[in-house]
């Protein structure tokens, strides 16, 4: 069976509902994904310190690859002026009063890597959560060659991999995630940023809400997950095929690609879209795309 063939099997899987390897949480991307809280935006550590503000009264999100601790010398940051809770990674950041920036650091420790964040609170400022992605550095330079043939001597991700690991990430329940994680298939996979706005124009011919939700990259290989919401009291159904602007290798919906009028059970769905470059790049690769464009 080629490789296109396999993926047609897969979409006709995911839309019809139909049995093909792939497990199929018993939810709705109304409930695999809350759309009640904050956009999440993604810095890369590259040693400068991370500028990290919190608005007064209210809680923000900092979050990192593994479990992290969290590390204050400063004695001018107080109990009185924030509240910070370390669980799995990420820190919940609560400013009681404002305060100019206090520089902090986290100590990654799975890999002992250190990451400073300036620290600072203010009236009326953002709420998105922060992840920070970081690279992981080989103790020397043989390791880092023998790692680097390793992956250069594996197969290529393919496509049909690259969706069911987006579709497992966001619907698996953990118990399948478990196992999932123990694929060779799977070990490379990690999280990429998107560099997009909140919401992006991605269909075309539709008055669609598309949001960015979250992006992994193997290999050479890029999966995004897209939330399309309907805003309109008339249905759409998309032509996978005709419908998307950008540059992509392959789609899949889950669980469905159809959307009721607003207001309804089904006026959502997610649309997973593989590229051979990280989101932004290949959205922005035909001129129908107007860069920066938020609905």
């Amino acid at each position: 069976m080629n490789q296109k063939t396999k993926i047609n099997k897969l979409f006709l899987s995911l839309v019809l509902g139909l049995s093909m390897g792939v497990a199929h949480a018993d939810v709705t991307p109304g409930q695999g994904i809350n759309l009640n809280t904050p956009t999440t935006e993604y810095v890369t550590w590259s040693g400068t310190p991370i500028a990290f503000a919190v608005p007064v009264g209210d809680e923000r999100l900092l979050s990192f690859p593994s479990e992290v601790e969290f590390k204050n010398l400063d004695p001018q940051l107080t109990s009185d002026k924030v509240s910070i809770t370390n669980n799995a990674g990420t820190l919940y950041v609560r400013a009681l009063k404002p305060f100019s920036p206090i520089r902090t650091y986290v100590e990654i420790k799975s890999s002992g890597q250190i990451v400073y964040v300036d620290l600072s609170a203010q009236k009326g400022g953002d709420d998105n959560q922060v992840s920070v992605l970081t690279q992981s550095k080989s103790k020397n330079k043989n390791t880092q060659k023998d790692n680097s043939d390793k992956t250069a001597s594996s197969a290529s991700p393919s496509y049909i991999s690259m969706l069911q690991y987006g579709i497992a990430e966001l619907y698996w329940p953990e118990r399948l995630l478990g196992q999932l994680n123990q694929n060779p298939d799977y070990f490379n996979f990690a999280r990429a940023p998107m560099y997009t706005t909140h919401s992006v124009h991605l269909v075309m011919g539709h008055t669609v809400l598309a949001m960015p939700e979250v992006s992994w990259r193997n290999g050479n290989l890029f999966v995004t997950a897209v939330l399309l919401i309907n805003p309109n009291k008339q249905a759409v159904k998309f032509d996978p095929f005709r419908d998307f602007i950008g540059n992509w290798d392959a789609k899949a919906f889950y669980p469905t690609n159809y959307l009721g009028p607003q207001g309804t059970t089904h006026d959502r769905t997610v649309v997973f879209l593989v590229s051979d470059q990280p989101f932004s790049q290949a959205l922005s690769a035909t001129p129908v795309y107007r860069q920066g464009e938020s609905e």
